[in-house]
């Protein structure tokens, strides 16, 4: 694909920045037109992808350490420690 071609939004026909067209050359739609219809659709950016994967490890990580720390103080109760 050329990298000075010039194309429009097929939602809105304004014209696709080069430097959107050079991150994501195959795109169809403007920034904002993206952004509009992830919200219509409810998808969530990578950012909010990202930030609920890292709540949802955290709260395994504090379920774990919960966990072995109630192995532990049963196996102290049974061993009289």
């Amino acid at each position: 694909m050329d990298t000075n071609a010039q194309r429009n939004c097929d939602e809105c026909g304004a014209p696709i920045p080069a430097e959107r067209l050079k991150a994501e050359p195959s795109t169809h739609l403007c920034v904002a037109c993206k952004t509009e219809l992830a919200k219509k659709a409810k998808v969530p950016h990578v950012r909010e992808q990202s930030e609920s994967l890292s709540a949802e490890r955290e709260r395994k990580a504090k379920a774990t350490i919960k966990g072995v720390a109630t192995r532990r103080r049963n196996w102290e109760k049974r061993n009289k420690l």
